[in-house]
């Protein structure tokens, strides 16, 4: 069995600091700064952890399915390119029905690729977006 990242939450808290944060992320290559889905997902898919389950989806009646690193980077990166050829611009709003299926955290992390802004639309039921009162 693996050990825990976070052992001691409390010594965590106690040093904890932004910037010894950021320095363990990668940034987008050629330093072009930084994003949650190539942090999450692309830069592992690019290492020696391609192979490695991501995300274990159990469904109805027991069934698994596995998502490795490299299976994410291809499904993010085709919808991003999706949003791509919708012509929507980067800060535009993508917005889902999904509940928590692996299509759902595939289009977070593609909409975040694309460098949009995602949100599911359950949180916003009742509340009205788009006009004001």
């Amino acid at each position: 069995m693996k050990e825990p990242n976070l052992t001691d939450f409390e010594k965590l808290y106690q040093h904890f600091d932004w910037q010894n944060e950021r320095n363990l992320l990668a940034g987008l290559p050629g330093k072009k700064g930084l994003n949650i889905a190539h942090e999450a997902v692309d830069r592992h898919a690019s290492s020696h952890l391609e192979n490695t389950v991501a995300i274990r989806f159990i469904g109805k009646e027991e069934k698994t399915d596995d998502y490795s690193f490299g299976d994410l980077k291809i499904q993010t990166s085709k919808f991003a390119n999706l949003l791509d050829g919708l012509k929507l611009k980067e800060g535009d709003r993508v917005f889902s029905l999904l509940g928590r299926v692996p299509d759902l955290y595939i289009a977070a992390l593609g909409a975040l690729k694309y460098k949009a802004v995602f949100a599911l639309c359950s949180q916003f039921l009742g509340q009205n977006l788009f006009f004001k009162d």
